[in-house]
């Protein structure tokens, strides 16, 4: 294709794009703790709690899946610090942890500890959060090939100002 098609074709799709843009969303800056019991692999649950510190963009964050998948331990909670990384220019705020747990036998595992890197988004101040859950097999592993990445999604609502 010549520029000058592309451009003529691009063009008009890039302002579409923009004009189709939710400019007046705003990040939220979480300030008071966040509690729900969100869909896992849309058939089972998991209680999470984020709590954020008083300065910064850091977090306490805590889940407990009431399933397990052959790689966590049901009805377990796992704990850590994370982060919260709010995005101005995309009108979003990102929750991301790095978790560790026990292996299960008779999962892809076996008795290896499993990491599982958390990572949930928020849509301005929408109180639905999608993300997931990816489990590596090692401690202290969080790169390369998941073993399963594990589907999070639902009402995390922010809390109401007092």
């Amino acid at each position: 294709m010549k520029t000058s098609a592309m451009k003529r074709v691009l063009l008009p799709m890039l302002l579409l794009m923009w004009l189709g843009c939710d400019l007046s969303s705003e990040p939220v800056v979480v300030s008071r703790t966040l509690q729900g019991e969100l869909d896992l692999e849309i058939r089972d649950r998991v209680s999470i709690t984020i709590e954020p510190s008083e300065t910064g963009d850091a977090m306490q964050v805590s889940l407990t899946p009431t399933a397990g998948y052959d790689l966590l331990v049901p009805d377990a909670a796992l704990a850590a610090s994370g982060k919260i990384s709010v995005m101005p220019e995309a009108a979003s705020t990102l929750y991301s942890a790095k978790l560790s747990g026990e292996g299960q036998l008779n999962g892809p595992c076996g008795s290896e500890p499993v990491s599982a890197a958390l990572a949930l988004h928020r849509q301005g101040t929408n109180a639905y959060v999608v993300g997931g859950l990816s489990i590596y097999c090692g401690a202290d592993r969080w790169y390369g090939n998941p073993v399963r990445i594990l589907r999070i999604a639902g009402a995390l609502p922010l809390p109401k100002a007092q």
